[in-house]
């Protein structure tokens, strides 16, 4: 029998040093060589067809945060210098604006949805699961909004994306709360819902589909070297007072209804 292996998260302080590092030249360069091709987006007959992902995940979504808009068109900026400086359309996947999020706690999604939830005919009951444990969750401490600032742009595995750290060490504890809270939950436990990655603070701006030759992968890493020597990141900031259960079929849009649970950031500390 396998050992289980323990996820366990990143100090606060190794956090920050881990994303600076990962977009300097060093790490993009280190990253872009094993850059690989997606299964969550392909280009066919030069048509974007997102690939059936479903799932669920705690996310905070730029939209539903306010304040957010400067930072949600500079993203799109991000995107629209990369796009024309590639000039690869049937090759990097843009993700739309309005999916734009920042991930807190990863539940369930693909096959491991498919086995603990569909298959078991619990989907219907699964946003209830997740409210009862958020529930459980202790308050936030916060009286106002976290603040997510921005390093560059990062390549992680086949995606890439704005890499993100807080400046606050009591907004990275107040993160690390909610979701020891939520993995230390013995009824999801039940489910296998478990952590499975640290959290690395990171909004996806895209994806790649098919294989980059050597030469696109160099050209890929110095067009992101140059656009994260070039762009004040210091005016990339993402004001986070909520995160909410969405569902997905795949992962260009994340969707939420009345009866999924939200929890709050700021609003419960006196």
């Amino acid at each position: 029998m396998q050992p289980t292996t323990t996820i366990s998260e990143l100090r606060w302080e190794d956090h920050n040093d881990r994303q600076r590092y990962e977009v300097g030249l060093q790490g993009l360069n280190e990253r872009g060589e094993k850059l690989k091709a997606s299964n969550k987006f392909k280009n066919v007959d030069g048509v974007w067809q997102p690939q059936e992902y479903k799932g669920y995940a705690i996310v905070s979504m730029l939209d539903a945060n306010p304040g957010n808009e400067p930072l949600s068109e500079n993203l799109v900026g991000l995107q629209q210098q990369l796009a024309t400086s590639m000039q690869l359309p049937r090759q990097l996947y843009m993700m739309p604006k309005a999916s734009f999020h920042q991930t807190m706690v990863n539940t369930l999604s693909g096959y491991r949805f498919q086995a603990h939830i569909m298959d078991k005919g619990l989907e219907k009951e699964y946003p209830e699961i997740i409210k009862n444990a958020m529930d459980k969750a202790r308050p936030s401490p916060l009286s106002a909004p976290m603040q997510m600032h921005f390093s560059g742009i990062g390549i992680f595995g086949s995606a890439f994306g704005v890499l993100g750290m807080f400046q606050n060490s009591a907004y990275w504890n107040t993160v690390m709360q909610l979701r020891q809270d939520m993995y230390g939950n013995p009824t999801l436990h039940q489910y296998d819902i478990k952590r499975t990655r640290p959290f690395i603070a990171h909004i996806t701006l895209g994806y790649i589909d098919g294989e980059l030759s050597p030469q696109h992968k160099q050209h890929f890493v110095e067009q992101l070297h140059e656009i994260n020597t070039a762009t004040p990141f210091s005016d990339f900031v993402f004001h986070i007072a909520n995160t909410q259960l969405r569902s997905y079929d795949h992962l260009a849009e994340f969707v939420y209804k009345r009866n999924y649970p939200s929890y709050k950031f700021c609003g419960h500390a006196t």
